[in-house]
């Protein structure tokens, strides 16, 4: 499923690998023409505060925005907002999740 939402160009997977193990991640739902989502930004516990997580956002956000993308994400980590923050994004509304 994987492999077909990204060969359709409905998502984008960055990774970075250290010996054999994927380390840290950012990837994109929601793909369309005209826009991304960006979702699944992680690191592994083992591997945080090396910017492996904003590597994989700069290299992502550089080829959505090369396409002439517009970008968004929800968020709710601190940890989380000031890497987004760092790279440019702003906060615009807060967002609450609700079941009925």
């Amino acid at each position: 499923m994987i492999a077909r939402n990204i060969s359709e160009g409905w998502t984008k997977n960055y990774v970075i690998e250290n010996n054999g193990e994927y380390v840290a991640a950012a990837s994109t739902v929601c793909e369309n023409s005209f826009s991304a989502m960006i979702s699944a930004v992680c690191t592994i516990e083992s591997h945080k505060k090396k910017r492996y997580a904003t590597k994989c956002l700069e290299n992502l956000i550089h080829d959505l925005q090369t396409e002439g993308k517009t970008l968004c994400l929800f968020y709710d980590s601190e940890e989380a907002g000031r890497i987004y923050k760092r790279l440019g994004f702003k906060d615009i509304e807060k967002w609450n999740v609700s079941t009925l």
